[in-house]
Order: structure tokens, then C-alpha cells, then sequence
């Protein structure tokens, strides 16, 4: 025993000795044998580019992505670019983003660019021209801070106010990479480390090194940290280093060799990525990406992961897929589901190509053994029938189909099945052709039954045991309790019972349906253009896009477990018919936005069919997302951009709304709901799936705000909505000062015209009545005139005629009768002359004057000469007024030929300055015409006459007596 022992325990130790020198070759092994998992990522369409340089996911959820081309926002859905003039170079990386908001970026010129507003600005504060290498850049807190040759460039980023830091070592040649560490700056440069710490009297202190720092080429700092560990890569070699800080000293941690060119090192929030040319890694290995070439790693805010490839552009994983694919065995490509049923413990399943599939839930396995002609038509409709047998419609024939024996006939009465529902006794169906009532048994009273239930189907067919009224219809649903049937004829929904066919009216007007169905004791209406009506007790409620529909055009319905499933063009939405409100709980957004054609709900799982395929969506383990977020991201005005501008004239009244939404697992399934409102009034709409813009066309003049915010089926509205108030100025005719100094002076314009109208009214009849009080005294004138004056002669000339009876020769008697009848007639002629309106003119007057001067002085041995204007005005002169001038003219020619003793008298007559001018001369003895004035009554009644002319007159004493009279023509005619 002693010899074994002595024998043994060389060879252990020697055992023991050789483990140990080959433990690192074993490590290194067992470490290459344990395989990271491989993370499988899908490629971003339509990418700016294929070489992308960096990536940053910013405090709003937009994934900005920096390229070789420039830097882009990325939302979900577009890609936005944004540049500056001023830029001489596209190639950018840097991306960070500093406490106002702003996104700062360089590129490969060295120059050093921030993004505010949407608007990209050069920060002029660094020189770039002045360096030999474009500058490497951090944010932190309130700072930039950038590499430079002259040490070390400090921006405040809340001044936008930069400034160079010297290193203690002049000869330091500068810094080339940078990163943050606790609250310091850590910078390595050509020539040394150094630190910086922020401060009044900050400055960029070098470090001292370890003898194995104090040469290492071609290295560069990752920005970031692990907690107080700096990370370092230094190529060709591959080598990763992780430094520390004690005091002023620089310490190694750890280096790793990975034998690969180092392109970066990214860090998302529960990982480190070591980015190479031929693959990244996780820090610990935990998962891996080969052939990629990555330069950087994000992690969103849903849970994706992004990369950044200098070959391969954008790739993702996605966070989670909460719906499975159900592939269907052996169907073509453009082959889609376009129908199912529920049929026992199976889905049947018919497609656009006449293919019917039967898919056991239970054991998620397709049955094979039903089999259907290779031409058979496009399956529209499958509707159980009973335990073993389906009707299945096609856009031709109805198809009878028995599951156990795999036995089609067709049903000659039923051509292009749409829709059914049924009671215990009878099917009702829709078809191209009209609606069909099936009898399930023969009976008479059963058939009396239906012609009294549902008056105006009275065309019965023996044989086929059915009714049916011939006219086109698409939807139907049967309402037990009122024992009514629901029917949209060519859309127009009627309602089909006792009391006949009646047209069903909401708000008065017709309802034009694309879907019906029964549930709960109510009638659900699916319109085309008027969202959700529910029929209950005799009343009809409306579910628009106020009350949270994402459309009004509704083309199906299902019910299920309390609840109505709508399908629309872009989303399947879920109204709990407990709470009558729509949620979002149950809600489904389809794929890629696109037309979902048939949903069931079988237990927890919801089998949808779209045009790019059926899924299975299990309803107990749908992901909750965090909330949306929405931003009014552009303003077009007429074509061109209008930043902060809220005023606008009235012909810039085409406005676009461009909203960014930064949603990615569900970008094209997110809706915009919006509204304008003007006033108090407001209808709110939904964008397509996907869509961003709201364009709103030749608005009117006036104070607008639209409202908006993002609305996706499954994750629900945004919390903050967008809000923008602007205004479309009037022209200058429709300013309201304008309009209501217009308005201010049509009132008064109108009431000027009333005032005149009322003085006018009161002149006139003034007027009117002053003309008849001028009638009634030429009346009582006239009157007077034939009673004193003709009435006095006629009964001269009777007294006259009666002596002259007597006398045997009455011949003097006889002269002087002729005698008085001339004056008598003379005098009628008189009344008659200023009683005719054909005489109202100045020229009569006038000629009448002359006529009745000459007659005057007839029989008397005067020189009589009278003188008239050749040319008389035609002015009007009432016949009071021509009576009064007239009587004037010959009371003074008579006073002239009775008082002068006179041998001549003169009469001149003239119009000037508006006015007529009488004079009368005569070359007699004279007279005191005061002295005659008081006995005389034909002078007073001249005078009067004068006064009441508005005239004068004036007498003068010169060899005989001149007369002068002027009367003005303006009042004549009154």
C-alpha cells in the first residue's frame, strides 16, 4: 500500500497539473459550444436606404434613422426626411435628443446639426472647418458636447451658446471620442485620457493611465455606460475594454477579443449589443444576429427591436404576434376565405375559388375528405341546416351538401343564396331572385298561418312547399317576439308582418342596409352610410362615428357571446349590448387594413378571414399596448407649408393636416378621427386605415378649429388630442366692420326714404288739400260770379224784354238787350277762360292780357298799344292765378283810361330772371295815388290780388303815371 500510494500520487498531480493548463482552452471551448439564440428579424419596405449609420428612438416614440442619404423620422408608415441647405455632406449618425426636444445629429464633415419645429438648423457656435476629423457627439442633461482638435467643445443647449476647453496638455492633439460617466465627461484622444466635470471652473483634466493604456491605437469610446464602466473597442483586433474612473486615474476592468472588426456598441434597456461586421451579440450572450453587418440596436416603446444594417437597412422584431395564421391545405395563392359556419364541433370554411374546407377547432386539424367539383362557382353563403346537412350558395346555384355522405344536389327554388334565418316551422332566404319562406313540413293551417302573419307574400308554390315575392333582396332577419320580418329589397329595408309590407323610415327618410341581424330582442341594422341602427320596441338608436364607430359604412354583423361584431372596410369592432357602447377590449384591427370578408367566434378564439388571409386570434391573450400618442406633424396651405401660422387670407382656403402617430405593430391599422368645427356645429369623420392627411377644400371665410387624435381598434384613442385653431380672413367687402357700416348705412339710407316718404305724404296732402280749398273758392267764385254778375243781367234783359214787349217800337230797348247779352257773354267767356286747364300756360295769359286790352279800349278814343315777348317760356299758371293776373292788368288799365284823361297808354309785358314785368304808362294829367288808394276798391283788390302773387308794385309820377309789376314764376302753377 505504501508503494501504490507512492505510485499514485505523482500521476494525480500531474493529472491535476495538466487540467489546470488546459482549463482556458476548456472554458473556451465549452464557451463556443453553448449557442446564443438566433434572433429572427424582418426587413422595413421602402427604406431611404440600405446603409443606415445609427438610430435613436426619441421621448414621443418616433424612430429617427440616420443614413446615408440624410436623416429620416420614421412613424410606422413613412418615412419623413430632414435636411438643411447648408449641409456639405448627407452621410450623418450622432442621433440624440437634449432636454427642449430637439434632435441633434453630424455628419461626415464635421459639421453639427439639431432639429426644432421639423425645422433642421446648422449650430454655427463650431467650427468645423477648422478640424481634421468629423467631431463625435453626447447629449447630456443641458449639454452637447463634442469632440474636437482643440480639446473639447461645450454647448448649453438651453442658449444654444458653445465654447472650447483646452486639455491641460497642449500637445494633447484633441479628443476623438467621448463618453458620459455619472456626471462627468470621459474623452480619449490622440495623445491621452482625460476627464471633464461640468462646473464654474471646469476643465479637461487628463487621467492617468495604466503602462497598458498608454498605447492603444485606433480606439473609440461607446457613449453610453454600464452603470460605472466605460466601453472601449479598438480595431483591427476586435478588442472590447471595460474601464473605470478612481479619482484621477484610469482603470481596466476586462478586455474581451472577438477576432472581428468592431462596426459599434448599441445598448437597449435590458441588453448590450457588441455590433461586428459578420454578427452582434449580446453582452452575455443571450441571443445573436449573423450576416448583418449592424451598426446600432433600439427597443421602442411596444417592445420591438430595431436594427440598423450598413447592407441591409431596417429590420425588426416585432414584440409579440397574438394572432396565428391558419394556413388551408392546398389553396392557391389567390384563393381567399370568403364565407364559414359554425357545424357541430367544425368551421366550414368556402373560398372565392368554390373550395369548402371543415376545420375542427377541437383538434386544430382540416378534414379531407369533402370533395367538390374542380369548376364549382364562388362560395357566397354556407348555412347549417340541420345535424347533418348545409345549404351552400353560390353566385349561380344553391347547393344542398350532406356532411356524412358527401352528397351535393342543387335546389332548383333557391338561385344565389345570401342570407338565412329560420324559426321551428320556417327558413327565410335571400336570393338574387327574391325573398324565399320555406314551409319545413306540409300543412295547411302552417301555410294560412304565414299569409296571415306576413301579408303581401301570397305567391305559394305547392311543390316546392314555399313562398316567395319576387323582388331582389341581400339581408333578412326575423323577429320572433313581434312576429315580424326585416327585409332590405334592393337595400331599402322593409318590414314584412300583419299589416303588410311597409318601408321602415329612421328620421323620416328610408334605411339602406347591407347586413341584418337578430339578437337579444332586437333588430341590429348595419347601413350603408349610416353606421349602426338597432330596432327595439317600435324605436330605432343610431351608433355613428361620434359614438365611436370607426366607420359608417357597416358590411357585416355577427353575435356572440353578448356582444354584436361589425365588420367594416379597415377594423372589426365589438359593441357590448349590455353597456351599448363600443370597446376596445375585443376589438380587432385587420391586417394591413385590409377587407375583412367573414368572422366567427367560436368559444374564446375568433377565426377571421381577410382578403390576405385567415386567422386565429385568442381573445384571453390579446396584448395590451400602452396608449397612443398623435401629433399634428404639417400644415399645407394651398400646396406649401405653413409653419406657426394660424391667420390665413381668403384664398388660401385648401388645407391639408398631416398627424404623425408613432405606432409600429399596428401602424396601418390606426384610424384618424376628426372633426372641423365652425361655430358651435361639429360632424366628426375617420381617415381610411392608415391614413394621415385630412384635407379639407375651399373653406369659407371664419374662425375654424379642427379636432383630432389617432384611434386603432386594439389599442384604443390617444389620450391628448390635437387641437388647432386658425382662421380664413374675409375680403375686404365681407370684414364685419365693413358689413355693418354697410348695414349701418342702408338703415339709414332706408330711413331717410321713410322720413321723405312721410313728408312727402303730408306735403301732398297739404297740397291736395290747399287745391281744394283753391276748387271750393273757384266754386263759390263761379257761383258769385253767375249770380251777381250774369244772374243780375239775365234779369236786366228780362225787365227789358218785358217794357220792350210793351212798346210799339222797342228798338232802343232792343240795342240795349243786344248789349247786355254781349256783356254777358263776355263775362261767361272770362269764367269759361280760367276754369279750362288747356289755357294753364304763361302764352295764354299773355295773349289773353293783350286780347282783353284791345277789346277794352275798343269803343274808346285812346291810343292803345300793347307789347309782348316773342319768345314765352312754357311755364304753367293755374287758372286762379291767370284769373288774378288777368283781373289785375285790367283794373289798371281801366283806373289808367278812367283818372289820366289820358290820350295814349302803353302795355309791356316781359320775362326776366324768372319772373314776368308788367308796365303800364299812360301820358294823361296823373293822379295821387295815395289819395286814391283809400276811396278806390279795384286798387285794393289789386293789390291783394298782388300780395297774394308773392308780387310788388310800384307807381311813379313822370309826364303821366307808370305802373310797374313784377310777379315771380316759380309759384304760377300752384
Amino acid at each position: 500500500m505504501p508503494k501504490l500510494k507512492s505510485i499514485e500520487l505523482p500521476v494525480l498531480t500531474n493529472f491535476l497539473l495538466m487540467m489546470i493548463r488546459f482549463l482556458p482552452f476548456l472554458l473556451i471551448w465549452s464557451g463556443s459550444m453553448a449557442q446564443s439564440s438566433q434572433i429572427l428579424v424582418e426587413a422595413v419596405q421602402e427604406v431611404p436606404s440600405k446603409t443606415i449609420y445609427d438610430l435613436f428612438l426619441d421621448r414621443q416614440n418616433f424612430l429617427w434613422i440616420a443614413t446615408e442619404v440624410g436623416v429620416y423620422r420614421y412613424d410606422g408608415i413613412s418615412f419623413t426626411p430632414f435636411a438643411s441647405n447648408e449641409q456639405s455632406s448627407l452621410s450623418v449618425s450622432g442621433l440624440s435628443q437634449d432636454e427642449q426636444g430637439r434632435i441633434w445629429f453630424h455628419n461626415f464633415t464635421g459639421q453639427i446639426f439639431y432639429i426644432e419645429h421639423d425645422q433642421t438648423h446648422l449650430l454655427r457656435s463650431y467650427d468645423s472647418h477648422s478640424e481634421s476629423r468629423f467631431g463625435k457627439i453626447v447629449v447630456h442633461k443641458n449639454f452637447l458636447y463634442a469632440t474636437s482638435d482643440k480639446g473639447l467643445f461645450v454647448c448649453d443647449t438651453r442658449t444654444l451658446s458653445g465654447k472650447y476647453v483646452d486639455a491641460e496638455n497642449k500637445a494633447s492633439g484633441g479628443t476623438n471620442s467621448l463618453a458620459i460617466l455619472n456626471e462627468g465627461l470621459v474623452a480619449h484622444g490622440k495623445n491621452g485620457w482625460y476627464i471633464y466635470r461640468p462646473g464654474p471652473h471646469a476643465e479637461l483634466k487628463q487621467l492617468n493611465l495604466p503602462k497598458d493604456m498608454r498605447s492603444y491605437p485606433a480606439s473609440s469610446l461607446h457613449p453610453g455606460t454600464l452603470g460605472d464602466t466605460l466601453l472601449l473597442f479598438s480595431n483591427p483586433s476586435g478588442t472590447l475594454t471595460k474601464l473605470g474612473v478612481r479619482g484621477d486615474s484610469l482603470l481596466v476592468y476586462q478586455r474581451k477579443i472577438y477576432k472581428e472588426f468592431i462596426n459599434t456598441i448599441s445598448q437597449t434597456s435590458n441588453a448590450t449589443w457588441i455590433n461586428t461586421q459578420k454578427r452582434s451579440t449580446q453582452l452575455n450572450g443571450a441571443a445573436s444576429i449573423s450576416g448583418q453587418n449592424l451598426s446600432d440596436v433600439v427597443k421602442d416603446h411596444e417592445g420591438n427591436i430595431w436594427f440598423s444594417s450598413l447592407n441591409n437597412g431596417l429590420l425588426v422584431k416585432k414584440s409579440h404576434t397574438v394572432r396565428q395564421r391558419i394556413i388551408l391545405p392546398g389553396l392557391p395563392t389567390n384563393d381567399i376565405v370568403r364565407t364559414m359556419a359554425k357545424h357541430r364541433n367544425m368551421l366550414l370554411m368556402g373560398t372565392q375559388n368554390g373550395r369548402i374546407y371543415a376545420y375542427d377547432y377541437k383538434l386544430n386539424d382540416f378534414r379531407h375528405n369533402l370533395k367538390f367539383p374542380e369548376d364549382f362557382p364562388s362560395i357566397r353563403k354556407i348555412a347549417p341546416i340541420d345535424e347533418s346537412s348545409v345549404m351552400i350558395g353560390t353566385p349561380i346555384h344553391t347547393y344542398e351538401y350532406s356532411i356524412l355522405t358527401g352528397k351535393l344536389q342543387i335546389i332548383p327554388t333557391l338561385s344565389s343564396l345570401k342570407q338565412i334565418d329560420s324559426t321551428h316551422d320556417l327558413i327565410f332566404a335571400t336570393t338574387a331572385n327574391g325573398l324565399v319562406i320555406l314551409l319545413r313540413h306540409r300543412n295547411d293551417e302552417l301555410r294560412k298561418q304565414v299569409v296571415r302573419q306576413l301579408r303581401g307574400v301570397t305567391e305559394y308554390h305547392e311543390e316546392s312547399n314555399l313562398f316567395r315575392y319576387g323582388k331582389r333582396c341581400d339581408a333578412l332577419a326575423y323577429h320572433p317576439g313581434e312576429r315580424t320580418l326585416f327585409v332590405a329589397f334592393k337595400n331599402e329595408l322593409f318590414s314584412i308582418n300583419e299589416k303588410g309590407i311597409t318601408p321602415v323610415l329612421f328620421r323620416g327618410k328610408p334605411v339602406y342596409c347591407e347586413a341584418l341581424r337578430y339578437y337579444n330582442n332586437k333588430i341590429y341594422v348595419g347601413t350603408v352610410n349610416d353606421g349602426l341602427l338597432v330596432y327595439h320596441n317600435q324605436h330605432i338608436s343610431q351608433f355613428t362615428v361620434e359614438d365611436g364607430l370607426l366607420s359608417n359604412s357597416i358590411l357585416k354583423l355577427r353575435e356572440s357571446n353578448n356582444a354584436i361584431w361589425l365588420l367594416t372596410g379597415g377594423a372589426v369592432q365589438v359593441l357590448d349590448v349590455q353597456k351599448n357602447q363600443f370597446g376596445n377590449s375585443k376589438n380587432l384591427s385587420t391586417s394591413d387594413g385590409v377587407l375583412t370578408t367573414d368572422l366567427l367566434v367560436v368559444e374564446d378564439q375568433v377565426y377571421l378571414a381577410t382578403v390576405s388571409g385567415l386567422f386565429k386570434i385568442a381573445l384571453n391573450e390579446k396584448a395590451v399596448d400602452k396608449p397612443l400618442t398623435n401629433y399634428l406633424y404639417s400644415v399645407l396651405v394651398n400646396n406649401r407649408m405653413m409653419a406657426n401660422q394660424h391667420v390665413f387670407d381668403r384664398n388660401q382656403n385648401n388645407i391639408q393636416f398631416t398627424v404623425s402617430v408613432p405606432v409600429y405593430n399596428k401602424a396601418r391599422q390606426t384610424f384618424i378621427k376628426y372633426c372641423l368645427t365652425i361655430g358651435k356645429g361639429c360632424t366628426w369623420n375617420v381617415t381610411s386605415p392608415g391614413m394621415r392627411t385630412i384635407t379639407f377644400a375651399s373653406l369659407a371665410p371664419g374662425k375654424y378649429t379642427l379636432k383630432a387624435f389617432a384611434v386603432n381598434p386594439e389599442l384604443g384613442i390617444a389620450k391628448i388630442p390635437i387641437i388647432y385653431h386658425f382662421e380664413i380672413l374675409h375680403s375686404w367687402w365681407q370684414n364685419p366692420l365693413f358689413q355693418n357700416f354697410v348695414i349701418g348705412m342702408f338703415i339709414c339710407f332706408v330711413s331717410y326714404l321713410i322720413f321723405r316718404f312721410i313728408v312727402d305724404r303730408r306735403h301732398l296732402q297739404r297740397k291736395i288739400d290747399w287745391q281744394q280749398q283753391v276748387i271750393l273758392e273757384e266754386r263759390q267764385r263761379i257761383s258769385s260770379e253767375i249770380h251777381d254778375d250774369i244772374g243780375a243781367g239775365i234779369f236786366a234783359i228780362r225787365l227789358f224784354a218785358e217794357v220792350a214787349s210793351r212798346q210799339q217800337n222797342p228798338r232802343d230797348e232792343l240795342t240795349q238787350i243786344a248789349q247786355m247779352i254781349n256783356d254777358i257773354s263776355n263775362k261767361i267767356r272770362g269764367t269759361i277762360w280760367t276754369t279750362d286747364v288747356e289755357n294753364d300756360t304763361l302764352i295764354d295769359l299773355i295773349t289773353y292780357i293783350k286780347d282783353q286790352a284791345y277789346a277794352q279800349f275798343a269803343h274808346v278814343n285812346v291810343d292803345f298799344v300793347a307789347h309782348i315777348p316773342n319768345e314765352i317760356p312754357e311755364v304753367v299758371v293755374s287758372g286762379r292765378n291767370r284769373r288774378e293776373i288777368s283781373l289785375i292788368v285790367k283794373e289798371l288799365i281801366h283806373n289808367a283810361h278812367k283818372h289820366s284823361d289820358a290820350s295814349k297808354i302803353t302795355l309791356e309785358i316781359h320775362i326776366k330772371s324768372n319772373s314776368l314785368r308788367i308796365w303800364i304808362n299812360d301820358n294823361g294829367k296823373g293822379f295821387d295815388y295815395t289819395a286814391v288808394r283809400a276811396p278806390s276798391m279795384g286798387l285794393k283788390n289789386a293789390e291783394a290780388r298782388i300780395r297774394r302773387l308773392k308780387g310788388k308794385i310800384k307807381v311813379q309820377q313822370k309826364g303821366g303815371t307808370q305802373v310797374f309789376i313784377e310777379i315771380p314764376l316759380n309759384d304760377l302753377g300752384v
